[in-house]
């Protein structure tokens, strides 16, 4: 496991076009130091490759650079209306919009129920930030 214990498959991936990690949370639902850990990595992946900041965990909270990191975050499954998970997940067909709606939320961290892997897909997120 890594330095913030979270397992090989969930920080061992990167993004093409951006050296980040993808998250799935789904191995981790059950454990909630674990979830959150694995949901606000994805939110540091983004410094990660813009820099190298200092994440530390002191008790139960995390720490950027020495300062609290404050996680705002929503679970996305963009299947449209009717639809069923997870045959009908469309990532690509919801990304432009959702991403706008939760860049105006002010949300930094997402969690997914099946790993996004569409380069297009993390780079539109990567956009809106």
């Amino acid at each position: 496991s890594s330095s913030l214990g979270l397992p090989p498959s969930v920080w061992g991936r990167s993004w093409k076009s951006k050296k980040m990690a993808p998250i799935s949370c789904c191995s981790t639902q059950r454990l909630l130091p674990s979830a959150l850990l694995a949901a606000l990595w994805g939110g540091f992946c983004a410094a990660l490759a813009v820099g190298r900041p200092q994440v530390q965990v002191s008790g139960r909270q995390l720490l950027v650079d020495g300062k609290p990191f404050h996680m705002k975050g929503v679970n996305w499954n963009p299947v449209r209306r009717g639809g069923k998970h997870p045959e009908d997940l469309d990532f690509r067909g919801f990304v432009e919009t959702d991403a706008e709606i939760m860049a105006l939320a002010g949300v930094n961290a997402l969690r997914t129920y099946e790993p996004v892997t569409d380069t297009e897909v993390l780079d539109a997120l990567w956009e809106k930030g």
